[in-house]
């Protein structure tokens, strides 16, 4: 026997923001920012203040509830608004918690969103680089060395690689080994 699930869908834009702060507890106070996504820059601002300030009442004991709601508000802000606000609007996130325990999660959420982004890219850009390095110098690079050099995770070795090639006058100078 399959049990039968029956979906909740809601209206956001039609539900009245006075019904899901006081009928909606935490999330719908969290259901409330997403309603006003598109607002103005000062009133979205002035709304995430509140919903931090509220989410901060949650009692320990809901701790990971809390880092889920605001997991979901930094992808918001990350997702939703512009840019150029989005520094402003993390300190204000980063702002309104009160403990420095609070605090410490929402830099590593923070990072996880934005820096773990950044350093994919990095990452990525210098294999790029290094393997297109390789190939104009040294014509075809052996499929061992580009497999080594597209599974390195270490940004502090592909640097080394790259600094050795400046100076290398065959591949094998270079000194990029097969993958460990």
């Amino acid at each position: 026997m399959i049990p039968a699930f029956e979906p909740l869908f809601i209206n956001l834009p039609e539900i009245p923001a006075e019904t899901l702060q006081t009928h909606g507890g935490y999330f719908g106070s969290v259901l409330r920012l997403v309603q006003q996504r598109n607002a103005r820059p000062d009133e979205f601002q002035e709304l995430l203040d509140q919903v931090i300030q509220n989410l901060e009442t949650m009692p320990d004991a809901e701790r990971l509830r809390w880092l889920e709601l605001l997991s979901y508000i930094m992808a918001l802000v990350y997702h939703a608004r512009d840019a150029t606000e989005r520094p402003k609007l993390q300190n204000t996130i980063e702002s309104s918690v009160r403990t420095d325990v609070h605090r410490q999660e929402i830099f590593e959420m923070r990072r996880t969103i934005a820096d773990e982004l950044e350093e994919k890219g990095a990452l990525k850009n210098r294999r790029q680089v290094l393997l297109r390095q390789l190939n104009r110098r040294f014509g075809n690079v052996p499929a061992a060395v580009s497999s080594t050099i597209r599974a390195t995770h270490d940004p502090e070795q592909l640097d080394e690689w790259l600094d050795r090639f400046a100076t290398a006058e065959t591949l094998d100078e270079v000194g990029i080994g097969t993958p460990v």
